[in-house]
């Protein structure tokens, strides 16, 4: 059964941080910092280190052999059937349309959306 407050926690990061979500890779080197994926954010969101090494076939885990997607995977407790279709939404909207389903609407985007708004994050001194 799907973690659904790792879900939500996930969620709750790519609603604040918009500009910070992609679908089409784990992780992306972009002007306005790393983006990352649904999978990206769950490992970024479990702390554990990745970087970025064009000689040993790009984005990699620290530590971590068993590679992004079955790590993602494992964090946010999915089969594979689930993390197929969580991780490989190509938009926002379907992302949400597999996050309701797989959380039996425990996590559902107008509960994450609202609690954002309703909970701006910390300032950063």
């Amino acid at each position: 059964m799907a973690n659904n407050t790792k879900i939500r926690n996930v969620m709750v990061q790519i609603t604040r941080n918009p500009n910070l979500h992609n679908q089409s890779n784990w992780f992306a080197n972009q002007s306005c910092g790393t983006t990352k994926c649904v999978g990206g954010w769950a490992i970024h969101e479990e702390g554990i280190p990745y970087c970025y090494r064009p000689g040993e076939g790009g984005w990699i885990l620290e530590g971590d052999e068993s590679g992004i997607e079955k790590t993602a995977r494992n964090i946010l407790e999915l089969t594979e059937r689930e993390a197929v279709f969580l991780f490989f939404s190509s938009n926002l909207d379907g992302v949400w349309t597999v996050v309701e389903e797989i959380t039996n609407r425990v996590v559902t985007r107008v509960e994450v959306e609202a609690w954002v708004a309703a909970n701006p994050e910390p300032e950063r001194v």
